[in-house]
């Protein structure tokens, strides 16, 4: 593996090989040499912990979006980037700042640029280039979502847009780059901030110490995460799409700042060597500090073995939201993410600061490989994802998942190994001199290696191309979001004719639709035209990335509202795994005087079965109140889904209506 940059003189704590890293939504430079033992002279650590950290954050981001059912939390492993960003990034500029050196925003820049662009580069350029080909109904919105990842904006135009987080039926090619947008947005202001905060709060300024100057400053960064979480906390609206919350750099930069908090608390103990440390666990033994199989051992009633506990019970915490932590639950939004954020920045504080089993067990070897190619692994999981689950049959979508997580892998070895590390350790124009020079060479020694180079010439300049002719001719929008934006329009109408005629009263028995509310997502949106038309009179509420769990609040507005008809259709499943009991809630909202009929979901998505079954069994228990309109069983009739398998054409639309016109038949009938 290519070696990184040798580790600068500087008392300070690294990870990955180099103390400029910028670690985060995950990027960190590959492995330097072994770390050169520290002298009193330039106590410098290196926390291989921190590489095994960072690797257990990517893999929490890819099996959730690989296996959300199983996994519903895993998007806590962005958060963890964040901390370790803000951690990362916040202690080399600080460090400079208080040698007096400024915050030299050139080099800084210039280094995170050299340390992402080429990677993204060729992400971009080949996962367009591979959907185009693959299904070119991606390529909508290609435009805006380039713009947004090479200028790292992606997040506020994704907001601008109206793109929802939780809308898993056709999620943009490159959604996953928002939150780079979040932490390019945090390089380029708090390294100014930092430089003004510094500047502000200095020791002899106002007889401020240097431990009241550390102090201050830990208050200042974590008033600015409160802000920031204080922010996310009161936008959120149960019922809402919180993606706006979520994506907004004002609402989730708590963790970076946490992350920072932490580098500005341990500020002060740059200028003190080691064996001095004020943290008992420390070890002082600078063979200890480099390697992880000497950790220190500590009583479970001392000091240390106290704080060995109390981390070791934080990375259970993360374990544990991985598997019970929603993406969209007011819990997460109100103090949830935030108070995972602070144990997780307790846990780099105490793997900064201390060396024991703990910091052996993140330092497995497999671990810190994940953790430096931890960047490219990101880039690349969600587009492999995406591609992969529009051009796989349904029977084979788990070995596809399966097969585009390995192969995610892979890519990040070869980005690491062919782009990140060269250009990191030469710059752009060296590496690409040395590129050049070796295809001349290749050409020039004719013979196989020639012909390899040929090959591979030819296969660089039909990708380049394919991306280009996808990005010329890619349409603002899908077929199928003109689809959704035409079924709104009918919606609409509909509601403008009933306000001028008056709506048909809740039980009248002229026509079934009157008698019939549906609560739904962007499935029933779809097929909302087709439900006009076979039902005159239906109350269709239906909207994008809508779940389960809204519906009770839903059912119940329409019930205090006293427009709750006697046949309430709910169509959700798709967009993600409800709570069991979400269904008994449905059922309570309902009412004993009503007739609730449940569609099944439908599509590749590894929780459907499990929903699937439990509408089923719910309509067994309960068969005088609940009716079963099987879409999921009827699936295999339809001719026309839209790219993403899950959206019916104007075909479906018409099964999936009938479908629940004769559902709602039986529950009238009864």
């Amino acid at each position: 593996m290519p070696a990184s940059d040798p580790p600068s003189p500087a008392p300070h704590v690294s990870a990955g090989g180099r103390d400029d890293a910028p670690a985060g939504t995950p990027s960190d430079a590959p492995a330097g040499p072994p770390p050169r033992e520290p002298s009193a002279a330039a106590p410098h650590r290196r926390i291989l912990a921190l590489d095994g950290l960072r690797g257990l954050a990517v893999l929490a981001v890819v099996a959730f979006h690989a296996w959300p059912g199983i996994f519903p939390g895993g998007f806590v492993g962005v958060d963890l980037f964040f901390v370790l960003s803000g951690y990362l990034i916040t202690a080399g500029l600080v460090r400079r700042l208080d040698a007096g050196k400024g915050p030299g925003l050139r080099s800084f820049w210039v280094k995170r640029a050299r340390r992402l662009w080429p990677a993204l580069a060729v992400l971009l350029v080949i996962a367009t280039a591979l959907s185009w080909l693959a299904f070119p109904d991606a390529s909508a919105g290609l435009r805006r979502q380039w713009l947004g990842a090479l200028t790292y904006t992606g997040n506020w135009l994704q907001i601008a847009a109206g793109q929802s987080y939780f809308e898993q039926s056709a999620p943009p090619l490159f959604e996953h780059l928002w939150s780079l947008a979040v932490e390019e947005q945090f390089y380029l202001l708090w390294p100014l901030l930092l430089w003004g905060l510094c500047w502000l709060i200095r020791p002899g300024r106002w007889g401020l110490t240097r431990p009241s100057v550390i102090l201050w400053r830990t208050r200042a960064a974590l008033a600015l995460a409160a802000a920031s979480a204080l922010g996310m906390a009161l936008g959120f609206r149960d019922g809402e799409d919180p993606s706006r919350l979520y994506f907004g750099t004002d609402t989730h930069s708590f963790g970076l700042l946490l992350g920072a908090a932490v580098a500005l608390l341990l500020a002060g103990r740059a200028a003190a060597s080691p064996a001095h440390s004020a943290h008992p666990g420390y070890s002082a033994n600078p063979a200890h500090q480099a390697n992880p199989a000497h950790p220190t051992t500590a009583s479970l009633s001392s000091p240390a073995g106290r704080w060995a506990m109390a981390a070791w019970a934080g990375l259970a915490m993360l374990a544990a939201a991985l598997f019970w932590l929603p993406a969209d639950s007011a819990l997460t939004y109100r103090g949830g993410l935030v108070g995972l954020c602070v144990v997780l920045a307790g846990l780099v504080l105490h793997l900064v600061t201390r060396h024991n089993a703990l910091s052996s067990a993140l330092s497995a070897r497999w671990l810190r490989w994940c953790g430096r190619r931890s960047y490219a692994a990101y880039l690349w999981h969600w587009p492999l994802l995406v591609i992969g689950r529009r051009v796989s049959p349904d029977a084979l979508d788990p070995l596809v998942i399966v097969l585009a997580v390995a192969l995610t892998f892979v890519l990040a070895e070869l980005s690491g190994r062919w782009v990140e590390d060269p250009i990191m350790r030469h710059g752009f124009k060296a590496t690409t001199r040395a590129w050049a020079r070796g295809v001349r060479g290749a050409l020039s020694a004719g013979g196989a290696r020639r012909n390899v180079a040929v090959a591979w010439l030819a296969a660089a300049t039909v990708v380049v191309l394919a991306a280009a002719v996808a990005i010329v001719a890619a349409p603002s929008v899908s077929a199928l979001q003109t689809q959704l934006d035409q079924a709104r329009s009918a919606l609409q109408a509909q509601e403008q004719e009933q306000a001028k005629q008056g709506a048909a009263k809740p039980g009248s028995k002229a026509k079934i639709g009157t008698r019939i509310d549906v609560i739904g997502d962007s499935v029933t949106l779809a097929a909302a035209p087709s439900l006009l038309k076979s039902m005159p009179g239906i109350n269709v509420k239906a909207d994008v990335g809508r779940q389960a769990k809204d519906a009770p609040e839903l059912l119940g507005t329409l019930h205090k509202s006293g427009n709750l008809r006697p046949i309430v259709v709910v169509s959700l499943g798709t967009n993600g795994k409800p709570r069991q009991e979400v269904w008994d809630e449905v059922l309570r909202a309902v009412g004993p005087q009503r007739t609730l009929v449940l569609v099944t979901p439908s599509g590749d998505r590894d929780w459907i079965p499990e929903v699937t079954e439990s509408m089923r069994r719910l309509a067994r228990d309960n068969p005088d109140r609940v009716k079963l309109a099987d879409w999921n069983a009827a699936r295999d009739q339809v001719t026309d889904f839209a790219s993403d398998g899950i959206h019916p054409g104007p075909q479906g639309a018409a099964l999936y209506s009938s479908l629940i016109k004769r559902a709602a038949k039986d529950a009238d009938a009864g």
